[in-house]
């Protein structure tokens, strides 16, 4: 689906009243034979989840273009994301960044703050939400079917424009010169770890995709914190945006991020 994302303005943060998140692992194993998602047990474990094998993660400073459009959504309840500025005012992150479980409502835009190129305390840009779109299809705090997945995505509009170049996507679904592994794909996200400083891990690969639900599989390392975080196609010079991390999954073979096509949600940024 595209093209299909509804608006949450300002001025109302209301949402259906639906199960909490948890409810997603069991579900989608069941629907769908993937390995169960990360757990509460898994975050608590010596592991983080998401970082396969050895951590390749490697800590820069985000001072210089396409860094400086990748920062943190950070509620003012507590807690953050990572999210792309795709637009001069629209930042893209996952939705369930956006939802309370607590109330179990989306939380008003006015909580939601984009941090840009952000740093131990220094940032490129600063600007708060004035609403944000969300796939029509996707069931916040719970799992009515394994493809809700595949909908877990979000634009945040800003309340101004940052004067940051915005990171273009790239979007066949999928991305094919990522997937056969001719390409280096780069994933950058503000982990829960490592939240003052961008983490990056260059060098990793789209290695699967499942075309019955649209969604793509990934061997970067990312964690908490770095739901919403982008997969980058560096060829040639350029830098595109081919895919939104929103979740690991974790299994007797191993762990394997989870990611949307940038085709999903591409029609929504472009409006």
């Amino acid at each position: 689906m595209t093209g299909a994302g509804r608006r949450i303005p300002a001025e109302r943060g209301g949402g259906p009243r639906v199960r909490r998140l948890s409810a997603l692992c069991a579900l989608l194993s069941a629907a769908l034979g993937w390995p169960a998602m990360a757990t509460e047990a898994a975050a608590q474990s010596h592991t983080l989840p998401g970082i396969l094998e050895a951590d390749d993660r490697v800590s820069i400073e985000p001072d210089h273009w396409p860094w400086t459009a990748i920062g943190r959504v950070n509620r003012t309840s507590g807690g953050f994301c990572t999210g792309t500025l795709v637009g001069p005012q629209h930042v893209l992150t996952a939705a369930h960044c956006l939802f309370d479980p607590r109330t179990r409502r989306w939380r008003p835009p006015g909580s939601i703050h984009f941090v840009a190129g952000y740093a131990r305390g220094r940032f490129a840009g600063h600007a708060v939400a004035s609403g944000f779109r969300i796939a029509n299809d996707y069931l916040p705090g719970a799992v009515e079917a394994a493809a809700n997945l595949a909908h877990d995505w979000a634009i945040i509009e800003l309340t101004s424009p940052l004067g940051i170049d915005p990171i273009p996507l790239r979007a066949p679904q999928p991305a094919a010169d990522a997937v056969d592994g001719t390409a280096e794909i780069v994933q950058a996200g503000y982990s829960q770890d490592r939240a003052h400083i961008l983490s990056v891990h260059a060098g990793c690969s789209i290695t699967d995709a499942d075309g019955r639900v649209g969604l793509l599989f990934h061997s970067c390392d990312a964690t908490r914190g770095d739901s919403g975080s982008p997969l980058l196609l560096r060829q040639d010079g350029a830098v595109e945006l081919v895919a939104l991390h929103v979740a690991v999954a974790e299994g007797a073979g191993g762990s394997r991020g989870v990611a949307i096509p940038a085709a999903r949600f591409a029609e929504d940024v472009s409006r």
